[in-house]
């Protein structure tokens, strides 16, 4: 990837890595973007060559758009993180009913269909 101009979005830690990959010298230049979807776009239309996001968003995205892109494959990611649902700390109840049917769909195999439906897999579930 050294020939290589890779993307991120604006704020994540992608760009943070991007950035540390340009400083030593892994990638030839770093773009950063508003946002994901820019990112891709901008990947589509040969902007950049390369774009760092986060895995849900972008196959859920590959699924649902027209882009010209795909993931790689047996990419051990550098960034490691899970995904969550934020509530109110004082509200016990609608975090309980949120784990609750979280964990029923998991049992029943409900969430891991809904993954399946939006183009992720096994690696997407939490």
């Amino acid at each position: 990837m050294k020939n290589a101009v890779v993307g991120a979005e604006r704020g994540t830690k992608f760009a943070d890595l991007i950035q540390d990959w340009k400083k030593n010298n892994l990638v030839k230049d770093v773009l950063v973007f508003e946002d994901t979807p820019k990112l891709l776009n901008a990947i589509n239309n040969g902007k950049i060559d390369a774009g760092v996001s986060d895995s849900t968003f972008v196959k859920y995205s590959l699924k649902n758009k027209s882009f010209f892109l795909k993931t790689l494959r047996d990419y051990t990611p550098e960034l490691q993180g899970t995904a969550g649902i934020a509530v109110k700390k004082s509200d016990i109840t609608l975090l309980n009913a949120l784990n609750e049917e979280i964990n029923e769909m998991k049992a029943d195999g409900t969430l891991y269909a809904i993954l399946v439906e939006n183009g992720l897999d096994k690696n997407n579930m939490i």
